[in-house]
């Protein structure tokens, strides 16, 4: 199973959209470099483990940010809304695995699942964990991190049977520490990682269509002031400015997919007038529609 880079399984800000790995072997391994590269908002079902190979990395979860160095690692609970970018703008690279907790235990094995694997996916106060080599246990789990990504990475024979072994014990060592939390998620965190979902999932199936802050707002019942502040304290941007962030990368992405005339993509995407759209692209990606699918267009012939 080769390698893949981050930006193939996250569909522009928001739940991603496929599982990871297969049925048989859900798991994957993804290599990102940012500022090239940065995965944008999303959350997914499965638990993710990530290393920081060179740099330094900005993750941010809710109202928290986190900041790793090179060497140091983090684990992400199933269901966490969270973002990664370069911390200082700088080349930074990561490695990646995302797996269903199902590759280690089903949930049909009673025992191990209702042992080991659901009091850590259901712990709340365990939202994510960074993981320093300057701790035994966490270079343990480093160490199985590494080990198992480049299992999957470079398709080893036997890879399925090592990443499971290896990633059986990053579990189980977590579940044996998990009471040791660097950072928690507060219930208001809690409460707004809920209603950012349903807010988002509203926005994504939504955007083609004119969407106001009091749609927005109306989403989880909150008030206009309330939307604004949670927008404000986890995405750094209005509820509107984030709308139009969303039309843009889809803009962004169907210029790439399709051969879509571009005045469709900007009606398909919200936009009604061509000049805003344009304008708009501009300043997101430093060049016009057109000339983002041109530029497209030659590099895959180089």
């Amino acid at each position: 199973m080769p390698v893949s880079s981050n930006t193939s399984y996250v569909d522009t800000y928001k739940r991603e959209n496929k599982s990871h790995g297969s049925i048989h072997f859900p798991a994957a391994c993804y290599s990102a470099a940012f500022p090239e590269t940065a995965i944008p908002l999303h959350w997914h079902d499965e638990i993710e483990l990530l290393y920081v190979v060179k740099g330094k990395l900005l993750v941010q979860f809710g109202s928290e940010r986190i900041v790793l160095n090179e060497g140091e690692g983090l684990f992400i609970n199933s269901d966490i809304i969270h973002k990664t970018d370069s911390a200082n703008g700088k080349y930074t690279l990561i490695h990646t695995i995302v797996f269903h907790p199902r590759l280690i235990a089903e949930p049909n094995n009673q025992n191990c699942w209702n042992k080991y694997i659901r009091p850590l996916t259901d712990n709340s106060r365990i939202p994510v964990l960074k993981l320093s080599e300057d701790s035994a246990w966490q270079e343990k789990i480093l160490s199985g991190i590494r080990t198992s990504w480049e299992s999957i990475a470079f398709d080893r024979y036997g890879f399925e049977l090592r990443a499971r072994n290896e990633l059986s014990e990053v579990l189980l060592t977590l579940t044996e520490h998990q009471e040791v939390t660097g950072i928690t998620m507060t219930g208001n965190d809690l409460r707004n990682n809920e209603r950012l979902k349903k807010i988002l999932m509203y926005i994504h199936e939504h955007y083609s269509e004119e969407i106001t802050l009091d749609d927005i707002a109306q989403v989880t019942m909150i008030s206009r002031s309330s939307c604004l502040r949670l927008f404000r304290e986890t995405l750094d941007t209005t509820p509107i400015g984030y709308v139009n962030q969303y039309r843009l990368m889809a803009a962004a992405r169907y210029l790439e997919e399709t051969d879509w005339l571009i005045s469709e993509i900007g009606y398909r995407c919200g936009f009604n007038e061509m000049g805003y759209f344009s304008a708009q692209f501009r300043k997101i990606f430093g060049m016009s529609p057109r000339n983002y699918r041109r530029s497209l267009a030659e590099e895959s012939h180089e």
